[in-house]
């Protein structure tokens, strides 16, 4: 399967068009583009699709069709449109025909420079170079292909419409292409010592040169971001911060110094998380503790560590050494304390918790 020729006739320009169509294909509003395809391919299964009909039975194997013609032409048309801001617009027409017709636009001088950008990347997605850079690559129905076997899967009844689409969407992407080329080209080895940008000829209009430096696309290198979205995250999350922080201190220490809802306040404290978690050690009796007004609570003797779970069957909660002798304050209820004096034998005790009177 190939394309065999493709041939494009311009509307208002002869000297571009590499055929002269006929009276039947000669239009006055678009270009008009030939693709023939021929094919050898051996389906399995008819093809009804005007393009790609294949209604030829083989003699040999019953499920194996071929092409009906030698030769299959689409013909497609090429038009144009260009539009300003003053919503003034050229008509459908050929390529070439949008040059004289855009002088009725009204466009600016910074405007008649993007419109020269954007009818050069037209130029370059026409289906005449489309076929000259793919070939018979274009062509979705090889996707059907088995391999190099020559064999392939039945088309749909309307491939040619997928072809058209397909080829539509390529050459958007052409044109795409070529505006990210204009602003920034690919350096190319023609041949040794001969690149390709030293056969660009760069621009001496300022408007055109400076479209050069307005051009922007996506890329995986960059990424753009909000400046006022960012300052504002900044500056309004910095504040809620500082307000978190600054707010429950200060009314904590309005409370502390005017007695006013001093109530609440102890309540508020008492019902945080950490202290209630304190509350809950002073119960298995692992204290003393400061800062029971504060936020967060520690024990009043450096170094001590406890574990909040017993250990073996004596209820054991410290796990720091005490020297024999020591009177220890057990902190039993906020604002109580009951002295106790260990009487084991060893030398260091593991303090029991005592629930006493």
């Amino acid at each position: 399967m190939g394309l065999t020729r493709w041939a494009s006739a311009y509307l208002q320009n002869q000297s571009a068009s590499s055929y002269t169509p006929i009276p039947a294909l000669n239009t006055t509003d678009s270009d008009v583009t030939l693709i023939g395809i021929s094919s050898n391919v051996k389906y399995i299964g008819n093809i009804t699709d005007p393009w790609f009909k294949a209604l030829n039975r083989s003699l040999i194997l019953d499920l194996v069709w071929t092409a009906s013609r030698d030769l299959s032409v689409l013909g497609c048309t090429e038009q144009y449109q260009f539009c300003s801001p003053l919503k003034r617009c050229t008509p459908l027409t050929g390529l070439y025909a949008t040059l004289p017709a855009a002088a009725s636009l009204g466009l600016s001088t910074h405007q008649l420079a993007m419109f020269q950008l954007l009818w050069k990347g037209a130029w370059s997605m026409v289906l005449r170079f489309e076929m000259t850079l793919l070939g018979s690559d274009v062509l979705l129905a090889k996707n059907a292909l088995w391999g190099d076997t020559g064999w392939s899967s039945r088309l749909p009844d309307r491939q040619w419409e997928l072809e058209a689409f397909n080829m539509h969407n390529i050459s958007l992407a052409l044109i795409q292409r070529a505006v990210v080329e204009y602003a920034s080209p690919t350096d190319i080895e023609i041949r040794p010592g001969l690149r390709s940008l030293q056969q660009i000829v760069r621009p001496t209009d300022p408007e055109a040169l400076r479209v050069c430096g307005i051009v922007k696309i996506r890329s995986v290198d960059h990424t753009s971001f909000s400046v006022l979205g960012l300052v504002l995250i900044l500056v309004l999350g910095s504040g809620f911060i500082m307000l978190d922080f600054v707010l429950a201190r200060a009314v904590g220490w309005t409370q502390t110094k005017t007695g006013w809802r001093l109530y609440k306040r102890a309540e508020w404290v008492d019902q945080s998380t950490l202290q209630l978690q304190r509350q809950a050690l002073e119960g298995r009796g692992i204290g003393p503790w400061t800062g029971t007004d504060n936020d967060v609570p520690v024990l009043a003797k450096y170094g001590r560590t406890f574990s909040s779970t017993t250990d073996g069957g004596a209820g054991r909660a410290w796990s720091s050494a005490v020297p024999r002798g020591t009177e220890l304050g057990v902190l039993w209820g906020r604002g109580s304390t009951q002295s106790v004096t260990p009487t084991q034998s060893s030398e260091f005790l593991l303090l029991d918790r005592r629930n006493e009177g």
